[in-house]
This record gives structure tokens, C-alpha cells and sequence, in this order.
């Protein structure tokens, strides 16, 4: 039998993962229709919901993973653009934040917006560099998914 309680559905109020779970996604995230499903005899977890970035979801996943005695986390959550969002203002916040990390020096990086999806085009120093880029765009919010064109090598100062 589920019981509902502050939109997050576990399958016994009682049962320590299902109350972990819910206390450490209801202290840092903002998630919707949020279900949470456990499965052979607690060791499975099942997560349902909606979140508005693509680092929301990864987030959700490292909390559940972190909960003691869970052996499989499946992750069926949905990232879905907020209402009113704007590509460019997202494009702004991405550049923004591949301009002030100080572990980017490339100015060869070519950010591109369509939907919520972020495309990263040009060159990188290294594979710090790549990662950082990717990162910055990972975190920035109403991003739904990057596709992380850059090639790594070296670039004309």
C-alpha cells in the first residue's frame, strides 16, 4: 500500500531507506512528481519524477546512491524545461560561466542553445579544459542536455 506524503511515494513510511531518501531529497532539491519505488527487499531503488536541469537529476542519483544498503538505483527522472525559459539567457549564463573559470584559458569555445540542449563546439588546451567547459554548462540551470563538441589539442594564442 503507498501512502503519500509531501509528493514523494515510498512503499512503507516505516522503512529506514524509503525515510532516508525522502529526508535527503526534501532538504536540497526542488523536484516534481517525485516517486520513489523500493524493490527486492529494499535494495533497489526506483526514482520517478521531474526535475528543470540535467545536474538536478545527477544529484538526485549520488543522494540515493549514498543511502546504506541500496545495491541498484535506477533513474527514470525527466529533465523538462521551465515554463518561460530563454535559450539566449541560458547561452549567457554558460559563456558567463566559461568566461570566470579560471581553469579555461582557450577563447575558442562556442556555445550554441536550442531548447535547453547546450552545444559546446571549438578547441580546448587539455582534458581539464574539456571538463571544465562541460561542467559549466552541467550546472547552469534549465540545461536538459549538452552535446559536448570539443575537440581537444592545441589552440593559436
Amino acid at each position: 500500500m503507498y501512502r503519500t506524503r509531501n509528493r514523494i511515494k515510498i512503499t512503507n513510511d516505516t522503512d529506514y531507506p524509503g525515510q532516508y531518501i525522502k529526508t535527503l531529497l526534501l532538504k536540497d532539491m526542488q523536484i516534481s512528481n517525485l516517486k520513489i519505488k523500493l524493490r527486492n527487499n529494499n535494495q533497489t531503488v526506483v526514482i520517478y519524477g521531474v526535475v528543470d536541469s540535467l545536474w538536478k537529476r545527477k544529484k538526485t542519483l549520488e543522494f540515493v546512491s549514498m543511502v546504506p544498503a541500496i545495491i541498484t538505483v535506477l533513474n527514470r527522472m525527466r529533465v523538462l524545461l521551465r515554463k518561460g525559459y530563454d535559450d539566449k539567457y541560458i547561452k549567457g549564463k554558460v559563456e558567463k560561466a566559461i568566461k570566470n573559470n579560471t581553469h579555461i584559458t582557450s577563447d575558442k569555445i562556442k556555445v550554441s542553445v536550442n531548447k535547453g540542449v547546450v552545444s559546446l563546439t571549438g578547441t580546448v588546451k587539455n582534458r581539464k579544459e574539456y571538463r571544465e567547459a562541460y561542467n559549466c554548462a552541467f550546472y547552469t540551470d534549465d540545461v536538459i542536455d549538452i552535446k559536448n563538441k570539443l575537440s581537444k589539442g592545441t589552440t593559436d594564442e
